[in-house]
């Protein structure tokens, strides 16, 4: 196995791109607030029809009114605009063809880059942001040939390591030369308005790929999807669901994808997992547009036996869990009753989903499943406590522990960012990282605790 240290950028100095290009990374246009509101206000008739299905809008106003008060008072509807979740249902069941979450964005973006946004009420996202972007936590593994990897996000591998892990090895048994990128998107940054952190990381990350001949993502995490299908046009963005429906599942759970000390899955026993079972589906909201994933998932239930009870909202209509935009950390009864009204349709059944943070955060509310824990169903011998506090972050660093035991033709942890540049960092033994990683996860403890006391 030959592993190498990181591959230098094309633009050779490794400094920061400040125009929208980065590499043979070239950024879409993104619309200005102003703009954004100019034609809401143009576009929305006030029908209501958005405001009935919101509770943001609904204590806040029409994106009509939002927009026109955005002339008169912009400091304040820029702020406003950290109170809307940013799931785009306005925008799906607008009958005037209005974008109000476009606007939002934007509002977000135009307040960071004011210096309005506070930032340090959002520590405990971006700290988990930056431990994703950190050496500690990244990992990117490339065969000898490979032009496809799975990106199965941050959350996956420390909430339900067993299935990624087997996912993985039902990838490469299709896909031989399939890689694999421990890293995170900086989705967060994204949708906090910190645009130009944003594009910094991101590209950093995309330029690596390209440079190394990746041009196909499966992604497991539909936020990842949603930056990749946006912010990288060369690349074809798939997701692992479409991908399992269209290659097939294993007849048996192989084990060859597991780890030592993988964690069990959120289901009460394997049996659960099989057939008799009916459920709900709850579908993502940044994968709202894509109805092919839709089929895919239901598809795959389908295919073990599970029957589905829709909820009345549901595919491209489907409702935020809460966790959009980092609501919570702003206006928590907002967040909050996102879950509520999920809890309500649901009617007591079982939720499936296909979202690490949707499980996770729905989980609080009703008994929730990540599908993926009832396609690769830890065997009864292995089970265990799901992974909760610090234990993801332990879980993380074993995948990773466990990806950089696989032959790579390329590999390398995410530089640092200092400053203007990009700095390798030395490479860590495992005790070494283990050690660093118990205190960065230590921090981040604190922070969660200092925030929520």
């Amino acid at each position: 196995m030959k592993k190498q240290p990181q591959t230098s950028l094309p633009h050779g100095t490794g400094s920061i791109a400040r125009s929208g290009h980065f590499g043979q990374v070239t950024w879409p246009v993104l619309p200005e607030a102003a703009a954004t509101a100019a034609a809401v206000s143009a576009d929305c008739s006030e029908c209501m029809a958005c405001v009935r299905q919101c509770a943001f809008l609904d204590r806040h106003g029409t994106p009509k009114a939002l927009a026109d008060a955005y002339t008169a008072n912009p400091q304040k509807i820029r702020d406003l605009a950290f109170e809307c979740s940013l799931c785009g249902l306005c925008t799906t069941i607008c009958p005037d063809k209005a974008d109000p979450a476009a606007m939002f964005l934007a509002l977000r973006r135009e307040s960071t880059a004011a210096g309005e946004t506070l930032l340090p009420r959002y520590k405990p996202i971006l700290g988990y942001e930056k431990l994703g972007n950190s050496p500690f936590f990244s990992c990117y593994s490339l065969p000898e040939g490979c032009d496809t990897i799975f990106f199965p996000g941050c959350t996956l591998p420390g909430k339900h390591p067993h299935a990624t892990a087997e996912l993985f090895a039902r990838i490469r048994r299709s896909i031989p030369a399939a890689g694999i990128v421990l890293d995170c998107c900086n989705k967060p940054s994204h949708d906090l308005g910190r645009q130009d952190h944003f594009e910094t990381m991101f590209g950093e990350l995309l330029d690596f790929l390209m440079t190394n001949g990746v041009r196909t993502v499966l992604v497991a995490c539909p936020n990842c999807h949603k930056v990749f299908s946006q912010y990288a046009p060369a690349m074809r963005v798939r997701t692992v669901y479409e991908f399992l429906h269209e290659n097939g599942l294993p007849d048996a759970i192989t084990q060859s994808g597991t780890f030592p000390g993988a964690a069990a899955p959120t289901v009460d026993s394997v049996a659960e997992a099989g057939a008799d079972m009916t459920v709900t589906v709850h579908d993502p909201c940044p994968l709202r547009d894509e109805s092919g994933t839709h089929d895919a998932v239901r598809a795959l239930l389908d295919s073990k036996g599970i029957a589905i009870v829709e909820m009345r909202h549901n595919r491209k209509k489907t409702l935020c869990c809460g966790e959009g935009g980092t609501v919570a950390m702003r206006a928590n009864d907002l967040a909050l009753a996102w879950g509520e009204a999920r809890s309500r349709e649901a009617q007591g059944k079982t939720v499936v989903t296909y979202c690490a943070g949707c499980a996770n955060y729905l989980g609080r509310h009703m008994k929730t499943m990540h599908i993926l824990d009832m396609l690769f169903p830890q065997p009864e011998t292995a089970k265990a406590a799901p992974p909760a506090g610090l234990r993801p972050y332990f879980e993380r660093l074993k995948f990773k522990r466990y990806i950089k035991s696989l032959p790579a033709a390329v590999y390398r942890e995410r530089p640092m960012r200092v400053g203007e540049r990009f700095v390798s960092m030395p490479r860590l033994d495992s005790k070494k990282m283990l050690a660093a990683a118990s205190v960065a996860a230590a921090a981040l403890l604190w922070l969660l605790i200092s925030h929520f006391a």
